[in-house]
């Protein structure tokens, strides 16, 4: 990807290389440097970033600079484009029932109290379908944005899953499943 070949295996040639320092700047300018590439599937596009390494007492230890085809990742970011449109008009839909049955709700005095349950169950069932669906395009607008923020740290890994089967306990509990 950065024109060098195998045989240098201490990676002195690398560092010399024009592309790479050309990389290492735009990288340091930008946080990221995209490069075109052709992979076993035809055309890709390689991202070269850098990670900061940091030893366990938060001591710098340099840099490490990645490279990672991110063609599926972009394939994936045109289908969640599609996907927002979708949900776009997905989202039309309760709203025009929710809005037809409080217009009848308020207009029609001969409603029998079977009739307002009726009614009242499925502008619930509407409200929370798109409920929904907005709290759904709130946490990809998030993603897309770049608000969700990463942060590096040591961690035990079963913490981390006792903790995160702890919050999806009750949920499981309400389908008759069992973590």
């Amino acid at each position: 990807l950065l024109g060098q070949g195998a045989d240098d295996s201490n990676g002195t040639a690398l560092e010399k290389s024009p592309e790479f320092h050309r990389l290492v700047q735009e990288v340091e300018k930008n946080g990221r440097a995209f490069l075109p590439a052709e992979g076993p599937a035809g055309k890709s596009q390689i991202l070269f970033s850098r990670v900061p390494m940091v030893s366990r007492d938060n001591q710098s230890n340099g840099p490490l600079y990645t490279l990672r085809d991110v063609s599926a990742q972009q394939a994936a970011q045109r289908t969640q484009a599609e996907f927002l449109s979708q949900v776009t008009h997905e989202l039309k839909a309760p709203l025009h029932t929710i809005v037809t049955f409080v217009e009848e709700i308020a207009e029609n005095d001969d409603l029998s109290p079977a009739e307002r349950r009726e009614f009242c169950n499925t502008l619930n069932s509407e409200t929370h379908r798109m409920a929904l669906l907005i709290s759904n395009l709130f946490q990809l607008s998030r993603i897309q944005l770049g608000n969700l923020s990463v942060r590096f740290a040591f961690l035990k890994p079963a913490a981390l899953i006792r903790e995160q089967s702890e919050s999806l306990r009750l949920q499981a509990e309400s389908v008759g499943q069992v973590l």
